[in-house]
């Protein structure tokens, strides 16, 4: 017996060595009730030029990269997040509002920069290795947390 599993729509790029982060990975996850979410931690992709994210990149802000290879990062990243989980479009087309757009993208920011701060889970990126379900890893392609 063969089982289909779908493939991914979009894959979020995050910051592996960031508990908090790691923490709304497996929350999107857990949402994820049809695999149209793939994730894998900035550290092991950004040496990967398909990617096409620098170290700065990914330093910033989260990244969504769709199947035909557009990106997005920040506020709009969790958005097309939201849509994907939703099948809706509107969170997508709500986030671009303007006035909206700015508030988001504010509070993205801020959020960002203040990462490390907030309460988190076992962050998956230990001493260069990738650890996710309590082993280590050399490499850390991209997964469900």
């Amino acid at each position: 017996m063969v089982i289909n599993t779908p493939a991914p729509w979009i894959t979020l790029i995050f910051d592996g060595a960031c508990g908090f982060c790691t923490r709304q990975v497996r929350y999107i996850h857990k949402l994820d009730k049809h695999g149209r979410v793939a994730s894998a931690p900035c550290q092991f992709v950004r040496q990967d030029p398909g990617y096409g994210l620098r170290d700065k990149d990914c330093e910033r802000i989260a990244w969504v990269i769709a199947v035909d290879g557009s990106r997005v990062g920040g506020a709009q990243a969790f958005a097309l997040i939201a849509s994907v989980l939703l099948d809706k479009q509107w969170p997508v087309t709500v986030g671009r509002l303007p006035v909206l757009k700015q508030a988001l993208d504010f509070g993205y920011r801020l959020i960002a920069k203040n990462r490390y701060r907030f309460p988190g889970d076992t962050r998956p990126i230990e001493g260069g290795s990738c650890r996710v379900g309590g082993g280590p890893r050399t490499s850390c392609p991209s997964q469900k947390l």
